[in-house]
């Protein structure tokens, strides 16, 4: 099979007239573009919600110089949505801001259309309100939101609205997700029993790796999750290379990778033997290992981005060229110098643990596509 060619739509001024369902999204994925932005939307009483969003530029850019325009929608059907000006705490410190508001609970879609006040293009980002969400408030680290996971020894900041919150500590090992044509997925026990429990007042200071539940009130479904790492979500040791591996090796080389773990040189020539000669070994490592990167920001959940159904698609597949977004799904599109195309669907799955999991509608017809895939990774043909 061709090389895939990967492209990303960025919208212009017709994003305006068009349905948030019919918007390409591909650009969620893409580390070039210049800006990053993310919003989260916490039921805060009977009748109003909180919006806490961020937005972080480019090192040659400041916050200030985009705009972000805020709509509500009633379905994501509906071409244009209707403009609000909410009243904003921001918080700003050069290429980065963060800012707070409320609105009413009617909402039901919410959309904010960022554009640079120097480019044509803009670009959409849209959360369905959903009033029964697990997640109730956010945490911070050096005044930026977390996304789902911290670093050791972070000192992270809880926004929950109480002044004291319990946190269940889980030193727990969740399986790296099958293969898109597997029958069945890894095994995840149903009950997760804590290793440790304690209470925090505003802050957490992580000292092990795992996964915390932070609580304000433990009789509630609701609550705040974030997993803890080190050397992330870059990886640079040995004991952490190893397990990205398991995609594109077979079972006796994944073996070897893990009694080499603690050994550079067995590690490299396993590596060699892979790839074939030197030189792929070298962009083998440094193309592999910034999807594995760029997975784990994108897609870190209760377990490590890499792990999951979306960053294991991105680690083999690379980037989507189209990814449409709905309601309960997730659909990724590439397209072949051939002119052929694949899709992945992944359906939302939220969970206390996981209030935004997507799960891989896996298929038997994926086979031969993976594994061809998988032949052009061990061969560095990015």
């Amino acid at each position: 099979m061709k090389r895939l060619l990967l492209f990303l739509l960025f919208l212009g001024s017709q994003a305006m007239s068009q349905p948030l369902q019919n918007i390409n999204y591909a650009f969620l994925y893409n580390p070039d573009v210049r800006f990053s932005f993310q919003f989260e939307i916490i039921p805060a009483s009977t009748d109003s919600l909180r919006i806490i969003y961020q937005l972080i530029a480019s090192d040659t850019l400041k916050a200030g110089d985009y705009s972000i325009t805020w709509e509500n929608y009633e379905s994501l059907a509906e071409k244009k949505g209707s403009l609000f000006t909410p009243k904003i705490q921001l918080h700003s410190f050069g290429n980065y801001q963060y800012g707070t508001f409320s609105i009413a609970t009617s909402s039901k879609i919410i959309a904010a259309r960022v554009q640079g006040t120097a480019q044509k293009q803009a670009l959409y980002f849209f959360k369905v309100v959903d009033l029964q969400s697990p997640l109730n408030g956010y945490t911070l680290v050096n005044n930026q939101l977390t996304n789902g996971y911290a670093s050791i020894p972070d000192v992270v900041s809880i926004h929950n609205g109480q002044p004291f919150s319990t946190v269940f500590y889980y030193d727990e090992e969740f399986p790296a997700a099958t293969a898109p044509f597997a029958e069945t997925q890894g095994r995840i026990s149903q009950s997760w029993k804590p290793d440790s429990v304690f209470t925090i007042t505003s802050t957490l200071s992580p000292s092990k790796k795992g996964l915390y539940l932070i609580q304000g009130d433990t009789t509630s479904a609701q609550g705040i999750c974030l997993r803890a790492e080190d050397n992330y979500p870059k990886y640079s040791t040995l004991q952490n290379l190893v397990g990205p591996l398991t995609y594109i090796t077979t079972k006796s080389e994944y073996e070897k990778l893990r009694n080499a773990q603690s050994d550079k040189k067995a590690f490299d020539k396993i590596i060699l033997t892979i790839t074939g000669n030197a030189e792929r070994a070298k962009l083998f490592m440094r193309s592999y290992y910034r999807r594995v990167e760029l997975a784990n920001r994108y897609f870190t959940s209760y377990k490590e981005g890499w792990k999951t159904d979306r960053g294991m698609l991105y680690i083999v597949f690379g980037q989507p060229g189209m990814v449409y977004r709905f309601q309960d799904r997730e659909v990724w599109e590439y397209s072949t110098s051939d002119g052929e195309k694949i899709s992945f669907t992944f359906v939302r799955s939220s969970s206390l643990f996981d209030p935004d999991n997507y799960v891989l509608i896996r298929k038997r017809s994926y086979e031969d596509m993976w594994l061809q895939l998988v032949d052009l990774n061990r061969k560095a043909r990015f």
